[in-house]
């Protein structure tokens, strides 16, 4: 998932001007995988503009709650979150956002994809033991500006 356009959400948000594609050293700690997390832009623009119906719908879902299960640790509670998961989970955070606020031809969807960014921010909360503000609002900040993107 995370090719060229690839960037570490605390470098795209705190840069300024271009996006920068350095890496920063991450702590052990599953809230600093979230907040050095690589976002995969061109994925997250492609699947913007992905053509819905019931079965995408499903299938965002699908992997949606996927993500939560992964390694079973959603239910046993144990284990630390993954690089790899952390991008994962910020890049269905951003696309789902994007989709709330870009597409209104999903009005129709408007429950499930509520209902998705519910289940990722239970998974942030989860990681960042209840705090997940940061996190939210690196991800809000990278929305606004895919956001100027697509518009612009």
């Amino acid at each position: 998932m995370h090719g060229p356009h690839s960037v570490a959400l605390r470098e795209c948000v705190e840069g300024e001007g271009e996006l920068s594609f350095g890496e920063r050293p991450l702590g052990d700690y599953s809230r600093d995988f979230l907040l050095g997390a690589r976002v995969d832009s061109g994925w997250i623009l492609r699947k913007l503009g992905t053509e819905f119906n019931g079965h995408v719908m499903q299938n965002l879902k699908k992997a949606v709650y996927a993500i939560g299960q992964g390694g079973r640790r959603w239910f046993s509670g144990g284990g630390e979150l993954s690089v790899r998961q952390a991008s994962t989970i910020i890049d269905y955070m951003v696309l789902v956002e994007l989709l709330l606020q870009c597409r209104d031809d999903l009005f129709d969807y408007r429950g499930d994809l509520f209902d998705c960014r519910e289940q990722l921010l239970m998974q942030v909360s989860r990681y960042t033991e209840g705090q997940p503000e940061r996190v939210t609002s690196l991800v809000d900040a990278l929305v606004r500006r895919l956001q100027q993107q697509v518009a612009g």
